[in-house]
């Protein structure tokens, strides 16, 4: 399998992948395929892929972010007329929701004995973002409420994480094009 893992993976989309050797999840995908417009709708991605790797690229810390990686040739060549397959995934991704409701509600449980601070660190749970900070809270509570919602956010990135790996088939061997492409982000990204 084609090793990409120089590559540093980045938050939003970066057009400009070809010059930097980084990008997001789909801009590296637009790149390695060899599309003429880097952008995050490539079309060999599955439609119950795409919005989930943008959403676990964006959302990701940097170190997490890298663990996308691996799923980036596993990605590439995924979208499918196959209504077997689809419905699969599709199904996945209710099971995927699921796993994510279950995850907030026992954070919401946890966070009701600060006051004020459920709906703040529920809210950051959610849309992972710095919420406990305006909880009235002093600061073992708003320690222990960054704590449950960095645990909440850990949680929902592995089972996105599952997801990829239950609905992407195995990485297939690659052309030379895209061994080419990869090779310069390679370099790009180590320079």
């Amino acid at each position: 399998m084609l090793n990409i893992e120089p590559i540093k993976l980045l938050k939003g989309s970066h057009a400009d992948t070809a010059q930097t050797g980084q990008g997001c999840f789909m801009n590296v995908i637009a790149y390695l395929n060899g599309e003429p417009q880097i952008t995050d709708q490539s079309p060999c991605v599955c439609v119950t892929v795409r919005p989930l790797a943008i959403r676990l690229n964006d959302t990701a810390d940097d170190e997490q972010r890298q663990r996308l990686l691996p799923f980036v040739m596993r990605a590439m060549g995924s979208a499918t007329k196959d209504k077997t397959i689809f419905d699969a995934r599709f199904a996945r991704l209710r099971q995927y929701g699921a796993e994510c409701k279950k995850v907030l509600n026992t954070a919401k449980a946890a966070l009701a004995k600060f006051p004020k601070a459920d709906a703040y660190a529920y809210a950051y749970a959610k849309a992972y973002a710095d919420a406990y900070a305006y909880a009235d809270a002093d600061a073992k509570a708003k320690a222990q409420i960054k704590a449950i919602a960095d645990g909440v956010r850990h949680d929902l990135f592995e089972a996105g994480l599952r997801y990829l790996d239950d609905v992407l088939p195995p990485a297939e061997p690659v052309g030379v094009d895209v061994i080419a492409r990869a090779q310069k982000l390679v370099e790009l990204a180590a320079a």
